[in-house]
């Protein structure tokens, strides 16, 4: 099976996925977790839309679906930080850190804007605009992995290992393309946020 046919084969099973999921969370579950996921899922879609234009032969608006992704991915985050920071058990955390994925946040939303990114190809600039995204992560991800919450300790988790699978492709893809098979960890590991988030507010725990 060709590559790229492969790549939107799993991309349209996990939008049926994740879409699912986060359709089916009911009312007790935080309003920011669902603007999380509506804003990552609207931004996939737009991206796997783009994928099967590309594949049927008119790869002029890669480019719109690669914008599209990058914009809502820092939605995604933006979100869980918010949701982080209103819902800690922490009473003192690291103002230092918070105001860095602050900091940090801005100067990616800043990048993406610039006329130099050219986002129909792989270049130095697709490193440049997702360092900042994540150090976020990875950040992120040690604050609520050291929160008493453990729903925070889990989706902290989660976040690193999707940080570690998405820089290490960034990174190296250039030098070896198979190593842009993290992407699909990456990916299972948004339909575990996904799953997770809503069986914790099912079971009736919430934040």
């Amino acid at each position: 099976m060709d590559v790229s046919i492969f790549e939107v084969i799993f991309n349209a099973v996990y939008l049926i996925t994740i879409s699912l999921i986060v359709l089916t969370m009911n009312a007790r579950v935080n309003l920011g977790y669902k603007l999380a996921f509506y804003s990552l899922i609207l931004g996939d879609i737009i991206h796997l839309g783009t994928r099967v234009s590309s594949i049927l032969g008119d790869a002029t608006l890669i480019g719109y679906g690669n914008i599209a992704a990058s914009f809502s991915f820092t939605a995604f985050y933006i979100f869980l930080f918010i949701i982080w920071e209103n819902g800690t058990s922490q009473s003192k955390y690291d103002s230092w850190l918070v105001m860095g994925i602050i900091l940090l946040i801005i100067i990616r939303c800043a990048i993406l804007t610039l006329p130099i990114n050219n986002w129909g190809q792989y270049d130095l600039m697709c490193m440049i605009r997702n360092a900042p995204l994540v150090l976020v992560q990875f950040i992120l991800g040690y604050k609520m992995i050291r929160d008493k919450l453990k729903i925070f300790n889990i989706l902290g988790w989660m976040i690193v290992f999707s940080a570690l699978c998405f820089s290490t492709a960034i990174v190296l893809l250039e030098q070896y393309p198979m190593i842009g098979m993290l992407m699909i960890p990456k990916t299972i590991l948004y339909v575990c946020m996904a799953y997770f988030i809503r069986r914790h507010y099912v079971l009736g725990r919430k934040i």
